[in-house]
């Protein structure tokens, strides 16, 4: 089983005093289901704020893929699109924020190494946090978009 998930976000200008805060944002939820479907993620609007220096992660949205399982004890997720130069995650068409993916259990999935999660007899959910992660010193405003392919191998 495979698909393709397309992250989208945007990168406001700080203008305002107010607090800001950084919540996981459970509006962005989608789930997959079928060979070859398409998954939008929307991360939202996140201030140039929340991203005080490189390696910041802010703009967290929960995704998640589901498996209809009738026999394998074990699936294994691949996640692949084109790097960040530190390969922690993926390029954006906003060369100063990437996106990252993060299993339920707060482990960072690398692009292009393979994830084994346990399954359960019927249908089963796994569970994603995505979110940005800043990759200069200096934000850059604007609309953020990303591609990811991933890819089910089942045991």
């Amino acid at each position: 089983m495979s698909g393709k998930i397309n992250f989208r976000a945007l990168v406001i200008e700080a203008t305002i005093s107010l607090p800001e805060l950084d919540i996981l944002k459970y509006r962005g939820v989608e789930a997959v289901q079928s060979e070859n479907e398409s998954l939008y993620v929307d991360i939202g609007a996140t201030s140039e704020r929340l991203f005080p220096s490189v390696g910041s992660i802010a703009g967290r949205a929960l995704f998640m893929l589901r498996i209809n399982n009738f026999s394998a004890q074990t699936v294994s997720v691949v996640f692949n699109g084109e790097l960040l130069t530190n390969h922690i995650g993926f390029a954006t068409n906003n060369s100063s924020v990437g996106i990252i993916i993060e299993d339920i259990f707060g482990n960072r999935v690398i692009p292009g190494e393979r994830y084994e999660y346990p399954l359960q007899q019927g249908e089963n959910a796994l569970v994603f946090t995505c979110g940005l992660i800043s990759v200069t010193g200096k934000i850059l405003p604007g609309e953020v978009e990303a591609l990811s392919e991933f890819e089910f191998a089942f045991k």
